[in-house]
């Protein structure tokens, strides 16, 4: 359990079930009762809300919304990413304007709050480009799912029976073994990659759409700015809005904005995800939908409370899910490892090997000829001729193990 892969393995789990429970995190504040103070180092603070739950409900709104888009952030490799840090940008600039009460960030409390929300940003690009980039790479996937308990059986037969090998052929045959093992394991893990669900003629195009829609949540979280302070109706793009049960209109468009701009990202996050964990995004996409559809209800003290109870046994199939799928995806990690081992060792034994019996082994077997090479077509038919013979030869030896 402590080599690379699943090591890799244990990260993504968690990853997974940290996005799948993260929405739930929001139901806490109702561990908070009433009170417009709250002590801070010992110091009592009024906090300017009606009460310690309205206020931690306000601030985990904030702070979900804020490591929900980071966890996308600093797991996806497509050029567009950094459009993320707009809706990014919004939700840590209004989770910063929480702590108005902070005697320090009273005075001129925006443009602190937005050189502060620049500077973790700031801090946030540097790491991911230094630290998370060499971590997110998608090996583990479900593509090539079919590597399961059942191979994995056969693989480890195989490793057992290399490990006896090695004492009993010469280096030359025990490389040849080897190679045998890492060629059929390697078109097993390596499927080709099929046409994507987009054309590649709309790749571009849907791209420009994702930078928009992630460019235009700065706009509509900030509509409500818009609409006066008190006002029941208000007419908006050709529509007149009710409060709708809410204070008053701006209050109901700041609610129903705040959900918009969390959801739109979350669905462009699953619609864009390769990671084999993306159907945990679908918890807090089911959760925060509920609780927008509530808002045209009747709203009472409780809102955004019963929404979790409508979505927790959706959440529960996802969990069902998850946890399936994580068990398969355990198999290929271990398969994922033998593979690495068994380039480790070649490379190894070949340095151990001197040049010249090297060269010979590799002009027989076809090892290092440049696929798709036209120059040399007939080096490649000799290279796919051999490489099918060990597939073959290899396959025998797994059958076997039936």
């Amino acid at each position: 359990m402590n080599t690379l892969n699943q090591r890799r393995y244990i990260r993504e789990v968690f990853i997974g079930f940290w996005i799948l429970l993260l929405p739930f995190f929001l139901f806490f504040h109702k561990a908070f009762g009433d009170g417009d103070t709250i002590v801070i180092f010992g110091r009592t603070i009024y906090h300017g809300f009606d009460s310690k739950e309205t206020f931690m409900w306000y601030f985990l709104i904030k702070s979900v919304a804020v490591l929900s888009l980071l966890t996308w952030f600093i797991t996806t490799n497509y050029r567009w990413k950094y459009f993320i840090l707009v809706p990014l940008m919004v939700y840590f600039y209004t989770l910063i304007k929480v702590f108005e009460f902070i005697p320090i960030l009273r005075v001129n409390l925006e443009l602190k709050a937005f050189i502060i929300t620049i500077m973790i940003l700031f801090v946030i690009t540097i790491s991911d480009t230094y630290y998370f980039q060499k971590r997110r790479f998608i090996k583990l996937k479900l593509k090539g799912i079919e590597l399961n308990k059942e191979f994995y059986k056969k693989v480890k037969t195989r490793k057992e029976q290399i490990e006896k090998l090695e004492k009993q052929l010469s280096p030359k045959a025990y490389y040849y073994e080897l190679c045998k093992s890492k060629q059929l394991l390697g078109s097993a893990i390596n499927k080709p990659k099929s046409e994507s669900y987009i054309f590649s003629n709309w790749k571009k195009l849907f791209d420009i759409l994702i930078c928009t829609l992630l460019m235009l949540m700065a706009p509509i979280y900030f509509i409500y700015e818009l609409i006066p302070d008190g006002a029941q109706s208000y007419p908006l793009l050709g529509l007149t809005i009710d409060a709708r049960g809410f204070t008053d209109v701006s209050i109901f468009i700041w609610y129903i904005s705040s959900k918009l701009c969390l959801i739109i990202p979350l669905c462009i996050w699953y619609i864009t995800c390769r990671h084999w964990w993306r159907y945990a995004i679908l918890s807090p996409i089911i959760l925060f939908t509920y609780q927008l559809w509530g808002s045209y209800q009747n709203v009472s003290k409780e809102i955004d409370n019963y929404e979790y109870f409508r979505a927790l046994p959706t959440i529960l199939v996802l969990v069902v899910l998850l946890i399936f799928i994580s068990n398969k995806i355990k198999y290929k990690a271990r398969i994922l490892d033998f593979y690495d081992n068994l380039s480790h060792e070649i490379e190894l034994l070949l340095k151990k090997l001197n040049k010249e019996e090297s060269d010979k082994i590799k002009t027989k077997y076809g090892f290092g000829i440049v696929r798709g090479n036209k120059k040399s077509s007939k080096k490649s038919t000799i290279y796919l001729k051999n490489l099918n013979e060990m597939k073959k030869e290899l396959l025998k030896h797994l059958d076997q193990t039936n």
